[in-house]
């Protein structure tokens, strides 16, 4: 599973997360106002929306240290158009777009690296 199949399934799982969460507040107001008075076992929709959620952030949090382990992978040098290039006295960090859930890491580190290495990061400075 590359980076960004990784990604997308990171982000239909939060989607279905937030569905969950939301169905199992709407159940939990309805109890609590009464709505529900005839079923005789009140905890048991609770529970397994609890079970359910619980699941998927067990799921999400293991795609996160996959996630984490593939950026170790990643070699940062072929990234950069100017690897020699340092940085001058009068250096002032350019403003950039920030990487959004929606956006592809390895094309986002690459507009990272071509803007900041003609300014003379180093790699420890990139890190």
């Amino acid at each position: 599973m590359n980076t960004q199949e990784l990604q997308n399934t990171m982000v239909a799982s939060q989607i279905q997360l937030r569905e969950d969460m939301n169905l199992m507040v709407k159940k939990f107001q309805s109890l609590k106002s009464g709505q529900e008075e005839n079923k005789t076992d009140h905890n048991s929709p609770t529970m397994e929306g609890e079970i359910k959620i619980n699941e998927r952030i067990n799921k999400m949090k293991e795609m996160i240290k996959r996630a984490r382990k593939m950026e170790d992978l990643v070699d940062y040098q072929p990234l950069s158009l100017f690897p020699d290039v340092r940085l001058s006295s009068k250096f002032k960090m350019p403003t950039l777009d920030k990487l959004d859930e929606t956006g592809c890491l390895k094309s986002h580190l690459k507009m990272y690296m071509r803007v900041m290495q003609p300014q003379g990061a180093t790699e420890e400075l990139l890190a």
